[in-house]
C-alpha cells in the first residue's frame, strides 16, 4: 500500500470519515473524528441537533467500511505508530481501504467494454475502453485523489449498466434485484446519479415481458433509486434535523443559472477540453437515435447525460475547483465507452477497404495522442507540474505533459472558441482565461465574498478586453467602445462600484451582457484624476457565466480602470 495515498485534505478527508467512523466507532457522530484526523476545513458545525456537519457523500464508504474491517484485523499497524494512524486516519489501514480505487476503476471500465461488445465489435469496443480508460479524468481519481468519490461513484455507474442488460437477458427476478441495489448504492454517492434508471427502464420497456411483468420490474427498479434517494434523505435529517438539506447549504445549486455550455468547454473543469475522446461518445448517441436497433439506448443514454451534465453545471463552482477535467461528470465514463464503441464502428465502416488494413495502427496512435500525455499530467499531479486551479493562468510553467493535453484541448474546443469570439469579438487566445472564475465569488457556506472586485490589471482582463490598452495602474480606453469580458461565479448583483482616473473630464457609459442580450447601466460623469462612479444594475440584468462589460468614453478623455467592487445587497437567509 505504500505507493497509495492518504485521505486528501479536502473533500476527499471528509468522504473517508463516513466510512473510519463506521468502522471504527459503529456511528456516524463525526466529533471524535474530526478530534482524531483533524477537521482541516472547519465543517464540523453542530447545527443545533448535536451533532456535526460532514458535507462530503457516503456513498464510497459502502466499499470502505468492510475493507477498513478486514484492514483492523488483517493490516500490521506499529504499536507505537501515532493514533491518527493506529484509529485509520491515514497510514496503512486507512490506504488498504483507498487502493480499491484502482481495481474497481479497471473493472468499471471492463463492464462497459462488456456491454459496448452487444451494440459494436470487439475492436471498437476495446479501442473505446482503453480511450476513456486512459484519457479521461477517472485515471485522476483512481490513482491520485483516491479518497474522493467519483472513481467509486464511476464504477457503481458502470454495475448498474452492464446489470440491466444482464438482467434484460434473463427471466430470474433476483437479476433486476441486483440492478436496484447497484442503483441505490450509485444514489447514495449523489442523488442526480438516480438518473441511470432511465437505462433499466428501457431495457425492461425493450423486452417483450407482458406488460404486468414490465411494471413489476420498472417497480423493482424504481425501488433501488428510491432506496438511495431515501437513504441519503435520512442521512440528512440525522446530521442536520431535516432531510431537505444540501450539506454545502442553501446557496451552492442554482438550478435556474446552470452552465452546461462552459462545464463543456471551458478550460478550468470542462469536459471536451480535458477529455476530447468524449466527442466520440456524443457522436455515438446521435448515431444511435438514427438505428432502430440502437434508439431506445441511445434516448436512455442521452437522458442520463443531459441530466448529469446539467445538474453538475449547476453549483456555484460548476467547475468543481482545484480539478483535472469535468470531475463530477466521471460517472459518464462507462456509458460513454459503450457509445464511443458504436461511434468507432461507424467511423470505421466509412474507411475505404484499401485502408482497413492501417486501422489498428490508428487506433494506437489515437490511445498515444490522447492518453498518453493525460496519464503523464496525471503524474504531474503529485509533483505539482500540472496545475488544478486556474489552470490557464499557469499553462506556461506546467510540465510538458499538462502543456501537450492543453494543446490538444485547445483544438478540442474550437468549435467553442469560434462562437467566444464571434459573440464577444475577442481573440480566441483568450477564451481559456475568460472562462476561469476568478473574479467575483461567494462561499456558499457563509456568503463571505473570495472575491468581488475585478482588477484591471489582471492578466485574464486584460487578455479577453478589446479597445483598451495594458498599463500598469489598470487598462486605458483607446477607442470610442471598450470590451471586457470575464466570468462571474455567484449569480446576483446590484450595484457596482468603478474606480478609474482620466487626464481630462468626461463622461463614461457603461453596459453589462451576455450571450443573449445586454443592459445599459447608464452614464455616469468623471473630473480630472481619481474618481469612483457607481451604478445600479437592475433585476435580471446580471447573472453568473461570461460576463460582458462595457464602456463608452471618449478616448482623448484618457481614462484609465482600476477597478471594478460588484455587490449583492440583498438580504438573504443563512446558508444552514
Amino acid at each position: 500500500m505504500s505507493g497509495v495515498r492518504d485521505p486528501g485534505a479536502a473533500d476527499g478527508h471528509y468522504a473517508f470519515l463516513y466510512a473510519r467512523s463506521l468502522a471504527f466507532d459503529g456511528d456516524l457522530d463525526f466529533r471524535n473524528d474530526y478530534a482524531l484526523c483533524g477537521d482541516p476545513y472547519a465543517q464540523g458545525v453542530d447545527r443545533g441537533v448535536g451533532r456535526v456537519d460532514n458535507p462530503a457523500y457516503a456513498g464510497p464508504a459502502l466499499v470502505w467500511t468492510p475493507l477498513l474491517l478486514a484492514a483492523r484485523v488483517f493490516v500490521p499497524v506499529a504499536k507505537d505508530a501515532p493514533l491518527a494512524v493506529r484509529a485509520g486516519c491515514r497510514g496503512p489501514i486507512a490506504r488498504f481501504a483507498l487502493a480499491s480505487a484502482l481495481p474497481l476503476a479497471a473493472l468499471s471500465i471492463a463492464l462497459a467494454f462488456s456491454v459496448a461488445r452487444r451494440w459494436a465489435s470487439v475492436g471498437a469496443s476495446f479501442v473505446a475502453a482503453v480511450l476513456f480508460a486512459t484519457a479521461s479524468s477517472l485515471p485522476q481519481y483512481a490513482s491520485v485523489f483516491v479518497s474522493n468519490s467519483h472513481a467509486f461513484e464511476c464504477f457503481f455507474a458502470a454495475a448498474v449498466l452492464w446489470a440491466s442488460f444482464w438482467a434484460g437477458d434473463g427471466e430470474a427476478l433476483g437479476r433486476w434485484w441486483v440492478v436496484a441495489l447497484a442503483l441505490a448504492a450509485l444514489t447514495l454517492h449523489r442523488m442526480p446519479d438516480a438518473a441511470y434508471a432511465c437505462i433499466p427502464l428501457v431495457v425492461i420497456l425493450s423486452g417483450s415481458a407482458p406488460p404486468a411483468r414490465k411494471l413489476a420490474l420498472a417497480a423493482v427498479v424504481a425501488s433501488g433509486a428510491l432506496l438511495g434517494l431515501g437513504a441519503t434523505l435520512l442521512l440528512y435529517r440525522y446530521l442536520y434535523g431535516s432531510p431537505f438539506v444540501l450539506p454545502q447549504g442553501r446557496h451552492f445549486v442554482h438550478l435556474a443559472h446552470a452552465h452546461p455550455w462552459l462545464l463543456l468547454f471551458a478550460p478550468q473543469g470542462g469536459l471536451l477540453f480535458a477529455t476530447p475522446v468524449a466527442y466520440l461518445a456524443l457522436f455515438g448517441i446521435a448515431l444511435g437515435r438514427r438505428e432502430p436497433r440502437h434508439r431506445p439506448f441511445a434516448l436512455a443514454g442521452a437522458l442520463v447525460v443531459g441530466a448529469c451534465l446539467f445538474v453538475a453545471s449547476s453549483p456555484l463552482d460548476w467547475h468543481a475547483k482545484a480539478t483535472f477535467g469535468a470531475r463530477r461528470l466521471v460517472v459518464l465514463v462507462p456509458l460513454f465507452v459503450v457509445f464511443g464503441a458504436l461511434a468507432l464502428d461507424a467511423l470505421a465502416a466509412r474507411v475505404p477497404s484499401t485502408l482497413r488494413a492501417a486501422l489498428p495502427v490508428t487506433s494506437v496512435g489515437a490511445v498515444l495522442l490522447f492518453g498518453v500525455p493525460v496519464l503523464f499530467a496525471v503524474a504531474g499531479t503529485t509533483q505539482g507540474k500540472t496545475p488544478l486551479d486556474a489552470a490557464p493562468l499557469r499553462i506556461a510553467s506546467a510540465g510538458a505533459a499538462y502543456r501537450a493535453v492543453a494543446a490538444i484541448g485547445d483544438v478540442a474546443v474550437l468549435p467553442a472558441k469560434v462562437v467566444y469570439a464571434t459573440r464577444f469579438g475577442m481573440p480566441m487566445a483568450s477564451f481559456g482565461l475568460a472562462t476561469t472564475d476568478l473574479h467575483y465569488r461567494r462561499s456558499y457556506r457563509d456568503l463571505s465574498w473570495e472575491p468581488n472586485t475585478l482588477s484591471f490589471t489582471h492578466p485574464s482582463l486584460v487578455a479577453a478586453s478589446r479597445g483598451t490598452a495594458a498599463r500598469s495602474d489598470g487598462l486605458l480606453l483607446v477607442a470610442p467602445e471598450a470590451v471586457v469580458v470575464w466570468t462571474a461565479g455567484w449569480p446576483f448583483a446590484d450595484r457596482a462600484t468603478l474606480a478609474l482616473h482620466a487626464d481630462g473630464e468626461g463622461s463614461l457609459r457603461v453596459s453589462l451582457g451576455s450571450f443573449f442580450g445586454r443592459c445599459d447601466l447608464g452614464e455616469r460623469r468623471f473630473a480630472v484624476g481619481k474618481s469612483v462612479v457607481a451604478f445600479a444594475l437592475p433585476p435580471g440584468c446580471f447573472d453568473s457565466g461570461l460576463v460582458e462589460l462595457g464602456f463608452r468614453a471618449d478616448p482623448s478623455a484618457a481614462v484609465t480602470l482600476e477597478r471594478m467592487t460588484l455587490d449583492d445587497s440583498r438580504a438573504l437567509p443563512p446558508p444552514f
